[in-house]
């Protein structure tokens, strides 16, 4: 489960978090879990048994698939994993992505040797922080910004490090928000801009710099629920999607941040845009005590897009129909179109198939299907 203000202090939050010494042991726990709080509304109107099965078993595979076959893919497999993060999976994705991050800062720092010194401290600042040795990353990172103040990346994971900062099986702790505060907005706000002016494809990372800024002022929330914090992260998630309109992950803690502050509307036109850009997150919500107190409004949101994929998919099926009905009066039998009908034909079963779920993720099956036949 994701933290949330109510739930109390996010330092004992990050203390019972069952980080886990074995890649492999999360994941086995997340399959035994993962469909526990699963709502009947959104079995019945969203996804049923097996496609909410499907869903974490695909971005299940593609984690096991890294940790088996090498970490070349491992940024692909976090992507996938966004409608599922909250803190008790970052460590384990964290420790994934920190190994591929650290090969690419290896090669980056033999090319550039006027930087090795500050490469070669982040460099042992991430291994640290991966080996769950913390005052030890502290330093590594703190050392590198004495020489370079100005360096992006290590403001970025020495922000992370503050405020995701107890490893459960060292017992080490550097957890300290106001730095992590300090950090993240040294990473965004000041040095992520000016990376964005000199290099523009940077826009990725420094929109989850901001985003994680923005959780940094959330969780301050905890002590003093004050909305000068929440107001500050809802600011800095606005900035970080639009940076990077595609950034699914913010548009759904922006709509955490919404539901806490009680912003109805807000909440829906950002939930609306994560489902949009991947369907899982209708599934992440029923796992998030977050919006508990919001059922209703998403109750309302969930037949709104239900009803809208709807509309658009079954004039498509009955165009197909009408199509197929025709195709279907002549005989191709050894004809040179045999083989494309019988393609065609048993496609659109498949859409019939998918959409007689009468669910979300049906009808957007359904649909994919049928723009690929062209149906219009």
């Amino acid at each position: 489960m994701a933290w949330y203000p109510k739930a109390g202090s996010y330092y004992k939050y990050l203390q019972n978090s069952s980080y886990v010494d074995d890649v492999r042991s999360e994941i086995s726990h997340l399959k035994k879990n993962i469909e526990s709080n699963i709502s009947n509304q959104t079995r019945e109107l969203i996804a049923n048994q097996n496609q909410i099965a499907e869903v974490y078993n695909n971005r299940l595979d593609k984690i096991s698939h890294a940790i088996e076959n090498g970490f070349s893919s491992v940024t692909a497999a976090i992507q996938d994993f966004h409608s599922d993060f909250n803190e008790k999976m970052e460590s384990v994705i964290e420790r994934l992505d920190l190994i591929n991050n650290n090969l690419e800062e290896i090669v980056y720092a033999l090319h550039n040797p006027g930087e090795m010194h500050v490469n070669e401290l982040y460099i042992k600042g991430c291994r640290l922080k991966y080996e769950g040795i913390l005052n030890k990353a502290e330093k590594m990172f703190l050392d590198a910004l004495a020489i370079d103040e100005t360096d992006f990346p290590t403001h970025l994971e020495l922000g992370k490090l503050y405020l995701n900062g107890y490893d459960k099986e060292t017992g080490i702790s550097v957890y300290n928000i106001e730095k992590a505060n300090y950090h993240l907005l040294q990473a965004s706000t000041v040095y992520g801009r000016g990376k964005l002016r000199s290099n523009p494809a940077s826009k990725e990372i420094v929109s989850v710099a901001f985003l994680y800024a923005s959780r940094s002022f959330y969780v301050r929330t905890e002590s003093n629920y004050d909305l000068q914090y929440l107001n500050r992260a809802i600011d800095l998630a606005l900035e970080s999607i639009k940076i990077n309109p595609l950034f699914s992950q913010a548009y759904f803690y922006l709509a955490r941040y919404y539901a806490v502050s009680q912003k109805i509307d807000e909440m829906k036109f950002a939930l609306t845009n994560a489902i949009e850009i991947d369907r899982s997150y209708f599934i992440s919500i029923d796992e998030d005590e977050t919006f508990n107190s919001v059922k209703s409004s998403i109750e309302e949101l969930q037949k709104q897009l239900w009803s809208k994929e709807y509309n658009k998919v079954t004039p498509l099926i009955k165009i197909a129909n009408m199509q197929f009905s025709e195709l279907d009066k002549y005989s191709f039998e050894g004809s040179e179109y045999k083989e494309k009908f019988r393609a065609i034909s048993n496609d659109f079963k498949l859409a019939e198939e998918k959409y007689s779920l009468k669910n979300y993720f049906g009808f957007l099956d359904a649909k994919i299907i049928l723009e690929k036949l062209n149906v219009q």
